[in-house]
């Protein structure tokens, strides 16, 4: 009988080339790091355009938990592949849903329930007190 502390380590671990983290509290003037770790994938992902040529291992890009707002087109394309045999892995970092992309840009602004008067004076009786609005500000454009 073979004791298991006698097997090799997972073959996975031992080709990890580089690991980059992604986190809704980082920056993208940041390394990366687990410690100082990138706001966004787009920052990821050019890191990892940076390296991956010449893979010596799997790049893993590890994500946070948290809500990521994107407010612009985000395109992956071949040269985000790996290459030599290894991969490039985006993963959740902590479970699965936990992290959220969510398209657009966050609204910080108060909401207040809306009343019939002034502008809203034909608001329905029956939603008076239901409806909602907030500023969202200038330079927001809206599409359908």
């Amino acid at each position: 009988m073979t004791d298991m502390t006698d097997k090799a380590p997972c073959a996975e671990l031992d080709n990890i080339q580089a690991e980059f983290f992604v986190s809704p509290s980082g920056s993208d003037t940041n390394d990366g790091s687990h410690d100082h770790p990138f706001a966004t994938l787009q920052a990821a992902r050019d890191a990892v355009r940076l390296i991956n040529s010449y893979m010596t291992g799997n790049i893993y890009v590890s994500i946070t938990s948290g809500s990521y707002y994107v407010d612009n087109t985000f395109l992956f394309n071949e040269s985000d592949s790996g290459t030599i045999g290894f991969d490039v892995i985006y993963r959740n970092l902590d479970g699965l849903g936990t992290a959220k992309f969510i398209g657009g840009n966050k609204v910080t602004s108060s909401w207040s329930a809306e009343s019939r008067t002034g502008a809203d004076a034909d608001l329905p009786t029956a939603v008076e007190g239901k409806v909602y609005k907030t500023n969202v500000g200038t330079g927001i454009f809206l599409s359908n």
